[in-house]
């Protein structure tokens, strides 16, 4: 899923562009109010899939204002609360991410994220297995394998659940969601890549 489809057509929703947000590279901020930007109709199927297993790997580079500012980075949905494929920074425990949807999903430890830097986001799901990894390190919270079966459903937001709901206090600098499961070869070379265009250390 490539090219630049989020949107927001109200301008007090509207996230600030950072021109040079990380490594002279812009970000896009959100203030964990009303800011959000509306991914198109039919993301939910050419993201999520309907391959065997509903495989996806998704990477992306955000940051917390603080470690407990919470709100959601992503959420592929139906325009509700409803959580498919969500992204989610908690309001506790030291600001913990959790992926996955109302069914399932994979959670990191307190301590997993240890500041309010940028970081490298990886969220797998394989055939039922949901996995996070921050900066490359695999998290140390739930990893979860077990059933995660969703309706189809077709609209996504990215900085919230939903307009009005779980708005993410922090930036966003890149998303990147593929539909398959990526071999070993092809998630190090994303992650390296990422690494060397935001000056992140991987671990």
């Amino acid at each position: 899923f490539k090219g630049n489809h989020a949107t927001q057509s109200t301008d007090g929703n509207k996230p600030t562009y950072i021109p040079a947000g990380i490594n002279s590279l812009p970000t896009v901020k959100f203030n964990g109010v009303g800011t959000s930007l509306l991914l198109p109709s039919g993301v939910y199927t050419r993201i999520q899939g309907q391959n065997a297993g509903r495989q996806t790997t998704t990477f992306f580079v955000s940051k917390q204002v603080t470690q407990d500012s919470g709100g959601a980075v992503f959420n592929c949905a139906n325009g509700t609360l409803s959580q498919v494929y969500t992204a989610l920074y908690s309001t506790a425990n030291n600001g913990t991410l959790s992926f996955g949807s109302n069914s399932s999903g994979a959670q990191t430890n307190p301590g997993d994220i240890t500041t309010t830097n940028f970081n490298i986001y990886r969220c797998v799901r394989n055939k039922g297995n949901i996995f996070i990894n921050v900066n490359r390190l695999a998290a140390t919270g739930t990893q979860v394998s077990g059933s995660d079966t969703v309706s189809v459903l077709d609209r996504g937001f990215i900085g919230c659940l939903a307009q009005g709901s779980t708005h993410l206090n922090g930036e966003i600098a890149e998303i990147q969601m593929y539909n398959e499961f990526l071999s070993d070869y092809d998630i190090v070379n994303v992650e390296n890549e990422l690494s060397s265009k935001y000056n992140i250390t991987l671990t």
